[in-house]
């Protein structure tokens, strides 16, 4: 008689956990987060939100591998890149807890980082041709602010025409596969030559140059020549 009141004791246990492991499931369905925004380049703002989550409800969120508390409605910055579900963890007022996961992965991309090699990167004074070409990796389209000058939407190489002495600027704004946006400047690239050596003025006559410079991408270059200086 007392193994069969046992017996019907643990049935009856079983039988109302799995009847409160389905209310708590009931419970927990009905709440989802909610995101509009999966492939974004840095930096983005993006809203997240809890569905039909009851008021006095507490929520321990999870973004981006970072937990904080908040409530039901967050907004997190994502300026680094990183790929993604987010987690929040929801306290009803009756103290069940529901773990809800998104539905989809939430990829941040990096923006990318303009390079460029210019050939040759000493003019000499005067009217001038120098060839730069953009080696960012994964670029889809360009613009160029050359020595003042724009080009927009261009190819990969494209040649400008120097007129005046002196250092160079050269901006860059590249476009990845992505859609995201980078933007640099580059200061003392090219270079013209104003017939000065010292602060004085050189005399007529034909020079030599030799040339060595180390570009960021680590190529090297090794120019020789002549110049002509007219007075």
């Amino acid at each position: 008689m007392t193994r069969l009141l046992n017996t019907l004791f643990i049935n009856l246990l079983t039988f109302l956990l799995i009847i409160s492991g389905l209310e708590t499931f009931a419970q927990c369905a009905n709440f989802e987060i909610v995101y509009n925004k999966t492939d974004v380049c840095a930096p983005e703002v993006i809203k997240y939100y809890v569905t039909n989550a009851p008021s006095g409800s507490l929520f321990e969120w999870d973004v981006a591998g970072v937990k904080f508390f908040g409530g039901d409605t967050i907004y997190q910055s994502h300026i680094n890149p990183s790929s993604f579900i987010p987690k929040v963890s929801i306290t009803l007022p009756d103290g069940t807890v529901c773990n809800i996961v998104g539905n989809n992965q939430i990829t941040i991309h990096g923006p990318p980082i303009p390079l460029f090699n210019a050939q040759p990167i000493v003019l000499c004074d005067g009217p001038g041709k120098s060839q730069l070409m953009d080696i960012t990796p994964n670029t889809q389209s360009r613009n160029w602010i050359v020595d003042g000058k724009n080009y927009s939407n261009t190819s990969l190489t494209i040649e400008n025409d120097f007129f005046t002495v002196g250092k160079k600027t050269v901006s860059l704004i590249v476009t990845d596969v992505f859609g995201c946006k980078g933007v640099k400047t580059f200061i003392d690239t090219i270079e013209g030559w104003d017939g000065k050596f010292m602060g004085e003025d050189c005399q007529q006559g034909v020079y030599v140059y030799q040339i060595k410079a180390k570009a960021l991408t680590g190529r090297i270059f090794n120019e020789k020549g002549t110049v002509t200086l007219l007075r």
